[in-house]
């Protein structure tokens, strides 16, 4: 399914040109500090085409393409309106800007309120599964959450070769007491970067949660903005880095309104001669009253040759809130396997339970999260020594 081809009015020309100003700013290498290098493709991308698309959408919602979305008349003042605001931010990363500028489909996703017969609220569902092509691709996926609406987003990410790279930038605007729930997943080949950009209006809630498995090397920056009274965030990465990958996350929430709460929450594993690079960062602007930021980072190093950094920060102006991180990187000790082999259960059985209770305690902190079964088959693929 091919999106149609772009059009830019001028507001949308001026955004673009924005993003290939922040690309020429921006260097293509990048550190975050002494012996941190940032994961970044191998080659300089060039040329962006539009991948492939699978679509199921549940009745309540409204898909348009980008030129269908200019001709409707709401949604394009809208657009106009956001595009044109200072809620997205600036590009973080050069890949991230090459995609905002040169960004080659669109899909924007309006989600009207839907009641059952009993008068409460119906979650719309998407599945967006992506076929990249063996070449550099871009897109933008624009998700619009009406008052009191409920939404649930899975995004798949499927083919590719060695040669792709991938950038998608994903905005999600809720208006007031609406709920967006994503799920991001890639078992792509190549490079896969993927932006999201959260706005999250009052009583409204935003929550993401990522599980990359790439063949090559993974790159995201989830940014959820609380711009509401009231308003939550929470963003949750599992990350499993094996072989020669390459994972790097970025989780952040800003508190830009009063009585705002947020949850960073991140577990990854790195065996072989993998490598995790996961900075978490919770900001709380001046001004802002009676917030509550939780920041909770778990990592495993499996194998002398793996490599996690971890980076976490709090950015707190403001006196009257509450903010805390708790961070960790450990390994399998041969005391976390004595329970389980004590009641006769293998090694690697015992290695496994180890695993998925590592990471089962941290997903149990999300309200309604649970490893999928495609996960539990990851964790029983590792076999990791003890140490």
């Amino acid at each position: 399914m091919p999106f149609a081809p772009l059009e830019n009015p001028e507001w949308l020309s001026s955004w673009k040109s924005a993003g290939k100003e922040d690309a020429q700013r921006l260097s293509s290498v990048e550190h975050y500090g002494i012996g941190i290098d940032a994961v970044v493709p191998d080659t300089e991308p060039t040329a962006f085409v539009a991948p492939e698309y699978r679509v199921e959408a549940s009745k309540g919602l409204e898909l348009s393409t980008w030129k269908e979305a200019l001709a409707q008349e709401e949604t394009a003042v809208f657009l106009e309106r956001l595009f044109s605001s200072t809620l997205i931010p600036s590009a973080r990363t050069h890949l991230g800007a090459l995609g905002r500028s040169q960004f080659a489909s669109a899909l924007v996703v309006y989600v009207q309120p839907t009641l059952d017969d009993a008068g409460i609220a119906i979650e719309e569902t998407l599945l967006l599964e992506t076929t990249l092509p063996p070449a550099q691709s871009a897109d933008l996926v624009i998700i619009i959450a009406k008052t009191g609406s409920r939404f649930r987003l899975t995004e798949r990410t499927i083919g590719g070769s060695d040669a792709s790279v991938f950038a998608r930038t994903t905005i999600v605007v809720t208006e007031e007491d609406a709920r967006v729930y994503g799920e991001t997943s890639a078992t792509a080949s190549g490079f896969v970067h993927h932006e999201v950009v959260g706005i999250v209006g009052p009583y409204a809630a935003v929550k993401w949660r990522e599980e990359p498995n790439v063949s090559g090397n993974y790159r995201s920056l989830t940014m959820l903005r609380l711009v509401g009274p009231s308003a939550e965030g929470e963003v949750l990465s599992l990350l499993i880095a094996d072989g020669t990958r390459k994972a790097d996350v970025l989780a952040e929430v800003e508190h830009c309104a009063d009585e705002t709460r947020a949850r960073v929450l991140a577990a990854g594993v790195a065996t072989d001669s993998a490598r995790i690079v996961y900075r978490g960062n919770i900001r709380m602007k001046e001004g802002v009253h009676a917030t509550d930021g939780d920041q909770e980072g778990r990592f495993l190093v499996l194998a002398p040759t793996a490599r996690v950094d971890a980076i976490p920060a709090l950015d707190i102006a403001s006196k009257d809130v509450r903010s805390s991180h708790k961070l960790s990187v450990s390994h399998v000790k041969s005391d976390d396997l004595f329970y389980a082999q004590a009641r006769g259960i293998p090694e690697s059985g015992a290695r496994t339970l180890a695993l998925e209770g590592f990471f089962g305690t941290l997903v149990a902190k999300s309200a309604g999260a649970e490893l999928s079964e495609e996960f539990r088959e990851r964790i029983a693929r590792l076999d990791p020594p003890p140490q």
